[in-house]
């Protein structure tokens, strides 16, 4: 995203070591950053088509869920999908959030969010803003890791508890810390704010995006 040109050059400088042949790939969002890097062609992608949105939406949403309500839930979860300009993360987001959704108002009240005016993908927002507010503060805490970095779950979780992130769930006062945390990331992970969810013989890892 960063159009400072002094800082791709020196990023550039760095990767021109490679074989003869080699081939780098630089996405963004940013149409300016393609002229800045000095490639030789822009390919710009285009949206998802509506069928194909619709499709990747029932899939994060549970179709067989959507399917089974009435026809103005189904109705309400196409408007969302329109909204997303075709943006497949934001389709993936929005449909897992109306997974989420437990009533038909709360299918309402996410079209009608004025988040969908920001240009900031606005379903990462909404996503964030429908967090439980337990969630909340242990996805902020992910932020310390730098991005793609890899991380086992129960060391995530000891930090968490360290911190006094982790609170005892009051019906279930002999649960553990280590299982309630677990829990939490299993709802962060379900909801699409981890990814590259691997199950290990000494715990899962994943990564921060």
């Amino acid at each position: 995203w960063n159009r400072d040109r002094e800082k791709w050059l020196k990023l550039r400088a760095l990767l021109m070591g490679g074989g003869h042949g080699s081939k780098i790939i630089v996405t963004t969002r940013k149409i300016g950053v393609g002229p800045i890097m000095g490639t030789i062609q822009t390919y710009v992608l285009s949206p998802l088509p509506p069928e194909e949105s619709r499709s990747l939406f029932l899939k994060h949403a549970c179709v067989e869920r959507v399917e089974g309500e009435s026809s103005n839930l189904m109705e309400f979860g196409y408007q969302v999908v329109e909204k997303c300009g075709g943006i497949p993360i934001q389709v993936r987001m929005s449909g897992n959030l109306m997974y989420s959704a437990k009533e038909t108002e709360d299918w309402t009240s996410m079209r009608d969010n004025g988040i969908w005016s920001s240009e900031h993908l606005p379903a990462l927002k909404l996503s964030y803003e429908k967090l439980p507010s337990h969630l909340k503060p242990c996805f902020t805490f992910c932020s310390i890791f730098p991005k793609n970095s890899e991380i086992r779950s129960d060391d995530l979780v000891q930090l968490w508890i360290m911190h006094d992130l982790i609170k005892p769930i009051s019906n279930q006062g002999d649960k553990e810390m280590e299982d309630i945390g677990e829990e939490y990331i299993k709802e962060l992970y379900e909801r699409s704010f981890f990814q590259d969810f691997e199950k290990r013989e000494h715990g899962a890892c994943f990564r921060i995006r």
